[in-house]
């Protein structure tokens, strides 16, 4: 009795895993992204600092227009920050398309 209990569980295991198999393999090509890439700027003294306010600012954007499914700069597409000096600030500009996760 003690065999076949624990062959059910053995079995009960592996089709956990069976069935997980596939949500981690096609999760990285599990997204939604827009068609257009959208621009965010921020002014600081600091480039360090301008850059991460332009990128919070996008997600901030994003957020607003889209929903917060759609405010994750990691998985942006073509995402990228530029900046230049100017008036004795640099500003950064964040640009990327949104992108969601979709559930499959």
């Amino acid at each position: 009795m003690k065999t076949i209990v624990k062959l059910i569980n053995i079995g009960g295991l592996f089709a956990i895993a069976l069935a997980a198999t596939p949500m981690l393999t096609t999760q990285a090509q599990a997204y939604a992204c827009a068609p257009t890439h959208h621009s965010v700027s921020s002014s600081k003294h600091v480039k360090g600092i301008a850059k991460i306010s332009a990128r919070k600012a996008w997600e901030a954007k994003m957020k607003n227009q889209f929903g917060i499914t759609w405010a994750i700069w990691s998985i942006a597409d073509g995402k990228s920050i530029q900046c230049k000096k100017e008036g004795g600030k640099n500003k950064c500009t964040a640009r990327a398309k949104p992108c969601q996760y979709v559930a499959g």
